[in-house]
């Protein structure tokens, strides 16, 4: 009897498994590459203006979630990346990618909904912690936060945090050369 249910648990793993590689089996490491670099430039395009820096391996991670890696019908026909919807429940239409990115990025850093993510980021918390903060409020799937993490973890999206960790470290010498 237990080697039956240990065996059910691990057939229940694989599955989970495969579901979500196969899920986001268009991704690659290019469009996680470029996705971030976009990310990274309207963040730096954006640093006056936004109160936080949400991760990048978290703004990855919801564009390849939420736009199944650029190829569903909201990021094709609306360049809608990040599943971003008005008022009214409609999908939003963007002008480019990088619109898309820069209008979640000022989503995110100002709209009172995401206050708790806010200060979870400038406490300094995992992005584990980010993502379930950010599940609560940005979307209804309930398993929303650990696909996010299983895309972070699978594309090993935590390195762009340590490349802007390194870009907001140099800006910051830049600005206070006397680092004060």
């Amino acid at each position: 009897m237990e080697s039956r249910s240990c065996n059910y648990f691990v057939f229940i793993a694989l599955m989970m498994l495969f579901s979500v590689t196969n899920c986001y089996a268009s991704c690659d490491e290019n469009y996680a590459n470029k996705i971030a670099g976009v990310v990274q430039k309207e963040k730096e395009k954006l640093s006056e203006y936004t109160i936080t820096q949400i991760p990048t391996s978290v703004v990855v991670a919801q564009n390849m979630l939420e736009s199944e890696c650029g190829s569903s019908k909201a990021a094709k026909r609306k360049l809608n990346y990040y599943g971003l919807t008005a008022k009214s429940g409609k999908l939003m239409r963007f002008k480019s990618l990088e619109h898309s990115t820069q209008y979640y990025l000022r989503n995110i850093s100002t709209h009172k909904a995401y206050k708790d993510v806010r200060r979870k980021i400038e406490n300094g918390a995992s992005y584990r912690n980010i993502v379930k903060s950010l599940s609560r409020r940005y979307a209804e799937d309930r398993e929303y936060a650990e696909k996010i993490i299983d895309l972070v973890d699978m594309y090993d999206l935590q390195r762009f945090d340590e490349t802007q960790l390194r870009i907001a470290s140099r800006n910051w010498w830049v600005k206070n050369p006397l680092n004060i």
